[in-house]
Parts: structure tokens; C-alpha cells; sequence
């Protein structure tokens, strides 16, 4: 794991109306929360929903130097679909994390390929000097809560857990800022979403 002073950059790569950007943002306001300094830069398709949907944290307890649109290596994957996770699992760098949805298993957009590739089956991290976190989030979320959308809140629990980036009273306290104010009737079931991930995450690191 990075040092407690070390510059860390978390990629959160999924597709759009997963949470990935509420999952950033509260990343994000978390570390603000404990006085450090963070950036936060999302990259979307215009579509709302079934397009990419990516951004980067960088965290730091001095000075944030990692420029956004710069590709290089991260601390952290953050992956809710087989898509974000063949795309960047090469630029976590070695001892890195990955923590992944392995619930969604088929895409029928796979973005950066040709126009109407697909991609289908069960889609494994292959690197074996990461350590990597699978869960089957989509249907965690639905089993736990009725509902599927929790399923990055899951995720972000359980990197919050592996890592120790942020405290999960920051992060619960951030999805006051990432929640908008119309969604705040939400904001408990996605505090019990994180508290599940961060439940789940030592028992399946490196399980199979």
C-alpha cells in the first residue's frame, strides 16, 4: 500500500447511470473533508446512460501534480463493467488494487472497438502482481437494498476499506455534496451500501 503522504490516483471507469461519478465525487469531497488536497476530473459520452462514463481522482496529503488527461499509472481501478477493466487494468501499477463488478459479463457497445462489437462471458483480471477485489456488485445491491444502483457504493466501500485513502465517516459524510439535493432520501441506503463493501472486502481479496 502507497504511503500515508503519497500522491494516489483512483481511475473509476464504468458506464453511464452506474454512479460512477457519484462514486468520484465523493471520493473526492472525502478527502477534502480530512484536509487534504484532491482532483476530480469525469470523462462521459453525451448520452445519459449506456455510454462511457470514467473519471480520476488524484489525492494527496501536499500537493496534487497529476495532470487528468494525462494516461500513466494509478494506485487504484475502480471497475463496473468488462469494459473499464480490459481498458485500464494495464495501468495500475505494480502492488496496486483493483476492485471490480464482475456482474455485468456482457456489453454490446464495447467502446475504443469497432462500432457494434460486443463483448460477452466472464471477463477475469489477468495481471498477478495487483491485488485484485471481485464482487458481484449489481446483484449485492439487489439482494441487500431492492435496488441495483447501490452497486458502486458497494464498490467504492470496498476500495475505501483495501486502501484507507479516506475514512468511511468522510466518505458518508461526502454523499451530502455528491448526492443532489433532490436525492438526499437516498443518502442512508447509500451509507449502508458502503458499509457492506467495506463488510465484504478483507474475505475476498484474492479469492477466486
Amino acid at each position: 500500500m502507497p504511503a500515508a503522504n503519497e500522491e494516489q490516483v483512483v481511475l473509476l471507469a464504468g458506464i453511464g447511470g452506474q454512479g460512477i461519478q457519484v462514486a468520484g465525487k465523493t471520493l473526492a469531497n472525502a478527502a477534502v473533508y480530512e484536509r487534504k488536497r484532491a482532483l476530480y476530473y469525469s470523462l462521459f459520452d453525451g448520452g445519459q446512460r449506456g455510454g462511457v462514463s470514467d473519471c480520476i481522482v488524484a489525492l494527496s496529503e501536499t500537493e496534487v501534480t497529476t495532470p487528468p488527461l494525462i494516461k500513466q499509472p494509478c494506485a487504484s481501478l475502480f471497475a463496473m463493467d468488462p469494459n473499464g477493466l480490459t481498458r485500464y487494468e494495464g495501468m495500475v501499477r505494480s502492488g496496486g488494487l483493483v476492485v471490480y463488478n464482475r456482474s455485468v459479463r456482457e456489453v454490446q457497445r464495447f467502446r475504443y472497438e469497432a462500432d457494434g462489437a460486443t463483448t460477452t462471458g466472464e471477463t477475469r483480471a489477468t495481471r498477478e502482481d495487483i491485488d485484485v477485489i471481485e464482487l458481484s456488485a449489481t446483484e449485492l445491491s439487489a439482494e441487500h437494498f431492492g435496488n441495483p444502483l447501490m452497486a458502486a457504493m458497494i464498490l467504492l466501500g470496498a476500495l475505501i476499506e483495501r486502501t484507507g485513502v479516506v475514512s468511511h465517516e468522510s466518505a458518508q459524510r461526502a454523499l451530502h455534496d455528491a448526492i443532489r439535493p433532490g436525492r438526499h432520501r437516498f443518502i442512508p441506503v447509500n451509507e449502508q451500501a458502503l458499509a457492506l463493501g467495506a463488510e465484504l472486502a478483507p474475505e475476498l481479496l484474492g479469492a477466486p
